[in-house]
């Protein structure tokens, strides 16, 4: 294990991001890879004995599961002695914001849809199917399969 590559790749991500060391095991860092006011996207990252030439092991918690699914790393997927750890927190950190911000958007529309409906059609037309259909176009075109009736 090459501490002094880990000490490096702990200090870039410490300039990026809020992590620390578990119990003052610099080959176990604990933080959040993103932030919003109402949640913290956690984050686990354990270095193995054979780091560089493996990468390091992510630990996802739940919030970042169930907003990103089933879900690949480019960066961890094309690891090479090179990469750095902090681009794979970088691009882990985008894909939050990015499922963020469609979910935040596919609620805004749903909610300007549904009053759109309400507004133009009597309550007994509304159960017709016409509400039905917004929901279901926003799931089929939501890229991230993010919606939930």
């Amino acid at each position: 294990m090459d501490k002094q590559r880990i000490l490096k790749e702990a200090q870039r991500i410490a300039t990026k991001f809020s992590f620390w060391m578990v119990s003052g095991n610099i080959a176990h860092l604990y933080g959040f890879a993103y932030e919003i006011p109402e949640k913290k996207y956690e984050l686990e990252i354990k270095f193995d004995e054979n780091f560089p030439n493996i990468p390091p092991q992510f630990i996802f918690h739940d919030e970042i599961k169930e907003l990103l699914g089933d879900f690949e790393l480019k960066k961890l997927k094309n690891w090479t002695p090179q990469s750095n750890v902090v681009d794979m927190v970088l691009e882990l950190s985008k894909k939050t914001r990015e499922a963020l911000q469609a979910s935040k958007m596919l609620s805004n529309q749903d909610l300007i849809s549904i009053s759109k409906v309400s507004e133009d059609k009597m309550p007994n037309q509304i159960e017709t199917g016409q509400f039905l259909k917004v929901k279901i176009f926003l799931y089929i075109y939501n890229p991230l399969n993010m919606f939930r009736f």
